[in-house]
């Protein structure tokens, strides 16, 4: 999505659900970020599918919200973007509560398969057995490094920068998932490129990176194309489980404050003087 998001003017008021609504036979996307409106912070989904009514979902989310508010929820790394905006509250990155999203797309999943979309069959082994329901959870890493020294917490700065590596650690957020589902779980990370400060733009940052990802491809070549042959035997929800009818957004604005309060006075064209953030991330 990112890489076609250049300015509010390229996506418009297309909501979440209606790129499910273009591509029906495509992946099921759900782009995680912090609603930071309530206290504590919770996850918030950006569906592009409307979830079964026969299921109470695990997290907070919306079908209804704009994908360029959903862009910048999801990109709002406190620090370096602004948060943000809308009626459905106040966003910043999903990395705040979890750098990984893999365990809300697990529980995501296996509730959507509980409520019947994969078949009666497939609820029944995701209600009986969560584990034998699951296929394959493939985590994709943006790059890394190898461990270094540190500078223990003895300064605010070496306490600050103590703080952003547990926040940014991601293989602990995955070891429960490694311990019950072994091999059904990849982590694919490129190790090596520069570390680089998010709103980085330098072209000679962006090649090394590059490089980094395209020779850990070639590397494990193995491992992708076995992950490839396991993600095309996987079933596709059938059209008539698949709701894909457009939400109403004041019916989601109803539903949602069932759960936490809520500024409706708050529009999505806050995000507007945040685009040259989004044009950085791209």
């Amino acid at each position: 999505i990112f890489a076609c998001v250049h300015e509010q003017s390229t996506l418009g008021d297309r909501t979440c659900i209606e790129a499910g609504i273009r591509n029906p036979r495509g992946a099921l996307v759900g782009l995680v970020s912090t609603l930071a409106s309530v206290t504590p912070p919770k996850p918030f989904i950006w569906r592009s599918y409307m979830p079964p009514s026969t299921v109470t979902m695990p997290h907070l989310g919306t079908s209804a919200g704009s994908m360029a508010t959903a862009c910048r929820a999801t990109s709002a790394a406190p620090s370096y973007f602004a948060a943000a905006s809308g009626p459905f509250g106040v966003h910043v990155d999903g990395g705040c509560i979890g750098n990984s999203p893999v365990s809300v797309a697990v529980t995501e999943s296996l509730a959507l398969m509980k409520g019947g979309l994969w078949g009666e069959d497939m609820a029944a082994v995701a209600t009986r057995s969560p584990c034998d329901a699951i296929e394959m959870v493939v985590s994709l890493g943006t790059g890394g490094t190898p461990p270094q020294p540190g500078h223990g917490a003895g300064t605010w700065q070496s306490l600050a920068a103590l703080l952003v590596h547990c926040a940014t650690e991601t293989r602990r957020d995955l070891q429960p998932l490694f311990d019950l589902l072994g091999d059904k779980v990849s982590r694919l990370q490129p190790q090596g490129a520069e570390y680089s400060d998010l709103d980085n733009t330098d072209s000679s940052v962006l090649k090394s990176m590059r490089e980094a990802a395209s020779q850990y491809a070639e590397h494990n070549y193995a491992e992708i194309d076995r992950i490839a042959g396991v993600l095309k035997q996987v079933k596709d929800p059938s059209d008539e489980d698949l709701l894909l009818m457009p939400p109403d957004l004041e019916e989601s604005l109803d539903a949602l404050e069932e759960h936490v309060p809520l500024d409706r006075s708050v529009t999505d064209g806050s995000i507007a003087a945040s685009q040259s953030a989004m044009a950085m991330l791209t």
